[in-house]
């Protein structure tokens, strides 16, 4: 799969370059190549966090039948604040929520399998029996809280395995 994207990056930019003429050299760059990451992790594996629920390859059970037309992003709940305002309980939504970079959903042998990436753009450094420039705690735990937010989803369509990792 790293060679296919790999080629496949090579091959775009070949293209782009090769529209030029001979003369005039041609740089390519950005400052945020966490952006281009994540956009080309998508197309690899096939995001369907915006898909609705009836295009996933999944029967849907009773429960997510009449909310086919979501999508998996729409089942993540925005959290709710509750305050007190002018002496009244008052609930408000958040206006944002999780939003994880990849979901991918694939066939396997015995089922399926719920992935859940992240698309990282670290350096990992693990010689000498050590790890080092490796995401950190706040990373594990949003992919932590993407899993939970997911849970009943996953567990209610009996899915065979969950991938929850970093690419």
């Amino acid at each position: 799969r790293k060679q296919m994207i790999l080629k496949t990056m090579f091959s775009y930019l070949s293209l782009k370059t090769n529209t030029h003429s001979g003369s005039t050299f041609s740089f390519y760059g950005t400052t945020c190549f966490h952006l281009i990451w994540e956009e080309i992790c998508k197309q690899a594996f096939h995001n369907a966090l915006n898909k609705p629920l009836s295009d996933l390859g999944v029967s849907l059970t009773v429960n997510y039948k009449n909310r086919s037309r979501e999508t998996l992003q729409d089942l993540i709940a925005r959290p709710i604040w509750k305050i007190n305002h002018k002496g009244k309980p008052t609930s408000i939504p958040a206006s944002k929520t999780l939003i994880p970079d990849i979901i991918h959903i694939e066939r396997i042998t015995d089922g399926f399998a719920f992935c859940i990436l992240d698309a990282k753009y670290y350096d990992i450094d693990h010689s000498k029996g050590q790890i080092k420039k490796q995401p950190g705690v706040a990373d594990i735990l949003k992919q932590y809280a993407y899993q939970m937010a997911y849970n009943s989803f996953i567990s209610e369509h009996r899915f065979t395995t969950v991938r929850n990792a970093f690419v």
